[in-house]
């Protein structure tokens, strides 16, 4: 299994609530539809909520959603 995601598969989804409520970056990346590096910027930036446990990083499914939708 990747730890980053190099090329986003880019995933149609049709429901939030059907999204878990914390995303790997592989998820996060396809969701945003951009690379892992841009997706830890915006954890960086205070953009997304997101940590890094281990080796990877971990994205909040809401704080996804805000941000797509400009709230954040």
């Amino acid at each position: 299994m990747p730890t980053r995601c190099e090329k986003p598969r880019y995933t149609t989804y049709v429901n939030w609530d059907r999204l878990p409520v914390i995303l790997t970056t592989e998820e996060a990346c396809a969701l945003l539809r951009v690379s892992d590096k841009t997706a830890q910027g915006l954890i960086s930036s205070g953009k997304i909520l997101g940590n890094r446990v281990g080796k990877l990083y971990r994205f909040d499914r809401d704080s996804l959603r805000e941000y797509i939708c400009g709230k954040r």
